[in-house]
């Protein structure tokens, strides 16, 4: 039977086409099954995701007062320490990417190593069930039911011989391929819808979740990957099911090709890189870390019993528990000699920290970059999988990725870091200032020379530093759009164009 690319009478069956595809799909078992499991699944998972934002957008706000109260408790440069929040992102809910799985508060101080840490958070005893499925994941597993939908147009047309019937009038096969195809996109379209309007409507009327216009903005690119996504599979199920010679043949062969592309191949990918590529572990890291700071604690303690013997211990406190071992942190009253001797400990021990934390730095920088080596590999093996360019785009649209929830964040926080230096050198912070208000011109050799007024002033009623002048941390944004959006659409033309190529040179009704 002779069929042409297209029609000579330029579409004029498409419409009839579409609707009686549209209405046997809508009356199918699948369509059935698949709406009101969209809904659960919708349901759940949104409902899990956003008690899970919510109890995590509470702590970050509670843990920002009590931050700020904090710093309204500072009297000496040795307690300058400002934390700095990334607060979660209600995206989240849509594309989880590393918002959980990462920390989101660093500590700022001329003391601390600036590293992310978790935020303690209060937890839902069921969202462990759902706890790594988000809105994404869920078109994502819900896309077998497009797959099973796609794989039986064609090919039941061919068994129950109907193909004879459509082209026995003047159809071409482009006008066929299309209607068969539109009709698949429209079934993908309402599943998406079904899925993100309980997430999106939930948001938008819950006043504690702040979700705004551009949030409403970052999901609609979520939304069009996830359809740019389905697209993919259903172009391929469509040429699977236009070269089968039975529905039971096109199911199987399409289930397959999306479980290769989904599980097996993202899974074999990354196992085989694990394997290939060796990272130092955090445990090293941390025994190296401890050994260095052990040695740093050592060389320390001799340098306090080659100056002079000790400070004195009960006008100070000194730092035994926390690094650098035995740095004088804070001082009342005490004699001019004394200042003087936990200056010499300051001038001696800071440096030495600062390189530490350099030694640390590097430590971490390495083992980083041996992980970003690793996921450039993954990025590279999986180039053309949908699954995993899927959830990039995702993750970049909803700002939750490693480059910017993690490495976006820390290059701002320490820069930050450095003006907060700055900032302590330009108040003679690691001078006397550092642990004592005592002006230099104040102290005295003789501790009964000081009047009675000097102990209530430095010992009993500090004044807090004023830093009204402190350098403000701003939160970093995103300036680019999300790179992969360019792989996902070549993989929809490409996929488009070898499903319509491989239909139109096996599609056989004979």
């Amino acid at each position: 039977m002779q069929r042409t690319f297209v029609s000579n009478h330029a579409m004029k069956n498409f419409k009839t086409l579409l609707l009686h595809e549209l209405a046997g799909q809508i009356k199918s078992f699948t369509f059935v099954v698949m709406i009101p499991v969209s809904l659960l699944i919708s349901l759940l998972v949104s409902s899990f995701q956003i008690t899970s934002f919510k109890d995590r957008q509470a702590t970050f706000r509670e843990q920002q007062i009590q931050s700020g109260k904090a710093m309204e408790n500072i009297y000496f440069y040795s307690q300058l320490k400002v934390d700095v929040y990334m607060p979660p992102s209600v995206l989240s809910v849509f594309s989880k990417g590393i918002d959980e799985s990462t920390g989101n508060n660093v500590t700022v101080s001329a003391l601390d190593q600036p590293e992310l840490r978790t935020t303690s958070q209060r937890k839902n005893a069921f969202a462990g069930i759902f706890n790594r499925m988000d809105i994404s994941d869920a078109v994502r597993i819900l896309g077998i039911f497009i797959v099973l939908m796609a794989a039986c147009p064609i090919v039941q047309d061919r068994e129950q011989q109907t193909g004879k019937l459509i082209f026995a009038n003047p159809v071409g096969f482009f006008e066929y391929y299309l209607s068969k195809y539109v009709a698949q996109m429209t079934v993908a379209c309402i599943m998406v819808f079904i899925v993100f309007l309980i997430p999106v409507g939930w948001l938008s009327i819950d006043p504690q979740t702040d979700f705004t216009l551009a949030s409403l903005g970052a999901v609609g690119g979520i939304v069009m990957a996830a359809i740019l996504y389905l697209s993919i599979f259903v172009f391929i199920s469509l040429a699977i099911s236009a070269v089968s010679s039975k529905t039971a043949v096109a199911t199987l062969a399409s289930l397959t090709v999306w479980v290769i592309l989904v599980f097996i191949y993202p899974f074999t990918a990354t196992s085989v890189i694990d394997r290939l590529i060796a990272v130092p572990s955090d445990n090293s890291i941390s025994e190296q870390t401890a050994e260095t700071d052990k040695r740093i604690a050592i060389e320390n303690m001799m340098f306090l019993n080659e100056t002079d013997g000790f400070v004195n211990m009960g006008w100070c406190i000194l730092n035994i528990s926390g690094a650098p071992a035995g740095l004088v942190i804070e001082y009342g009253t005490a004699t001019k000699d004394y200042f003087d001797r936990a200056k010499a400990i300051l001038d001696f021990a800071l440096p030495r920290w600062w390189k530490r934390m350099d030694e640390v730095d590097a430590m971490k920088e390495n083992q980083k970059r041996q992980l970003l080596y690793k996921r450039t590999l993954y990025n590279r093996s999986t180039l053309f999988i949908p699954d995993c360019i899927y959830q990039r785009v995702c993750e970049q649209s909803a700002g939750t990725d490693y480059d910017f929830r993690e490495k976006q964040f820390l290059d701002a926080v320490k820069n930050y870091r450095s003006m907060l230096m700055d900032y302590i050198r330009s108040k003679d912070g690691f001078g006397y200032a550092f642990f004592t208000q005592v002006p230099e011109s104040e102290m005295l050799n003789h501790y009964e020379d000081y009047p009675p007024e000097f102990e209530e002033r430095y010992c009993k009623n500090r004044i807090p530093l004023n830093l009204s002048d402190l350098p403000q941390f701003s939160m970093p944004y995103r300036s680019q759009r999300a790179a992969p959006w360019t792989g996902l659409l070549l993989i929809f033309f490409i996929s488009g164009i070898l499903s319509l190529s491989v239909s139109h040179k096996y599609l056989s009704f004979k």
